[in-house]
């Protein structure tokens, strides 16, 4: 219902047109409206605009209560897709079809989701037994409610390859601590920090390192447990992928390096005091027990494992950290974050 440009007039009387008013006010408030993104008309399924895979986030608009967008994409083989909208505020709706009748009718969705993305956005995760074959696909995104606009989202479609880092936010009061951390020792919106992190090694599951040491976990469970998950490809990446997994998974059966997460809590508590850090118990604990691949962290085993394929990714230390005298490439490893992996600029984000 909102007024299109012009020149509007207003009519005011007394209610029964039988007294008078001694004085009133009168206002007008004027609230833009969003305006139709670049791919209206995309209203219907005929009408679907094109979405590249693996082509990163691409603005939309739910301009009136009523849009609704459709957008298509192909894969040439099988794979492992995630598909995603997020937005600084607003309610979407996803629906994934099909365009094989011999597979599922049509007009039936193969998956739907309301608010398992972040916030209340949505996200569709299809990998493993349930990952998508080849073939052209349609997605349908709504206003959860038709009843409110959303001035601005995106929307991406992502085909996982061997060698994905995923970095995420977890639920617990454990995860908060790790980006409260982060975000003041790297300078970063607490929004965009992250507590932990994992490498895509195909077949819907992912290699990471939990409390109980080196784990191969499903992606929809790491997608079930976290409230954000940010997929990054290292641009050097090609078809060197199984070699960053064959590294990775060369740490099987490593444990957890608990004193290392000792050590960036005592960052956290004594930022810019390095010698407040290394005279710690948390400290020499590490040194002894944890230096080096003896024991990981999440965001170590990415280190270590792009290292060992030849790909070292490019990292800023805490700066705490970073004043320890002559840090090593072991102790770099040791210490990544995975907000720091988010922030390398050998890693680009490929999912809304």
């Amino acid at each position: 219902d909102a007024l299109e440009p012009g020149t509007y007039y207003v009519e005011v009387g007394e209610c029964g047109r039988d007294a008078t008013v001694g004085a009133y006010k009168i206002s007008v408030k004027a609230t833009p409206a969003p305006l139709a993104d670049a791919f209206e008309a995309d209203d219907t399924r005929d009408k679907a605009q094109p979405i590249g895979v693996n082509a990163g986030p691409q603005a939309h608009s739910i301009h009136v209560a009523s849009d609704v967008d459709w957008a298509t994409f192909t894969l040439d083989a099988t794979a492992d897709v995630v598909i995603e909208t997020r937005g600084a505020s607003g309610d979407t709706r996803l629906w994934l079809y099909g365009s094989d009748p011999s597979v599922s009718p049509i007009d039936v969705p193969i998956e739907f989701d309301n608010n398992d993305g972040v916030d209340k956005f949505s996200v569709i995760v299809r990998a493993g037994d349930d990952a998508l074959a080849a073939g052209t696909y349609y997605v349908k995104v709504d206003e959860s409610g038709n009843n409110a606009i959303i001035s601005s989202y995106t929307l991406s479609v992502t085909a996982l390859q061997k060698g994905d880092v995923l970095v995420t936010q977890g639920k617990g009061l454990l995860s908060t601590a790790i980006r409260v951390g982060e975000a003041r020792e790297l300078d970063v919106a607490f929004a965009d920090t992250f507590s932990h992190s994992a490498i895509y090694v195909g077949d819907g599951k992912v290699a990471e390192m939990l409390a109980s040491g080196f784990t191969i976990t499903s992606l929809e469970k790491r997608y079930a447990e976290s409230k954000r998950v940010d997929i990054l490809r290292d641009l050097d990446l090609g078809d060197r992928g199984a070699a960053v997994v064959d590294a990775a998974m060369e740490y099987a059966g490593t444990s957890y390096a608990f004193s290392q997460i000792a050590v960036f809590a005592r960052a956290t508590l004594y930022s810019g005091k390095p010698e407040k850090v290394v005279n710690s118990t948390a400290y020499k604990t590490y040194e002894k027990r944890d230096s080096g691949s003896q024991r990981m962290i999440c965001s170590e085993l990415v280190a270590r494992a792009f290292a060992d394929a030849s790909l070292p990714i490019d990292v800023k230390l805490w700066p705490t950290l970073s004043l320890i005298e002559n840090p090593t490439d072991d102790f770099s490893m040791d210490f990544t974050s995975p907000t720091m992996l988010a922030l390398s600029p050998d890693l680009i984000r490929l999912n809304a």
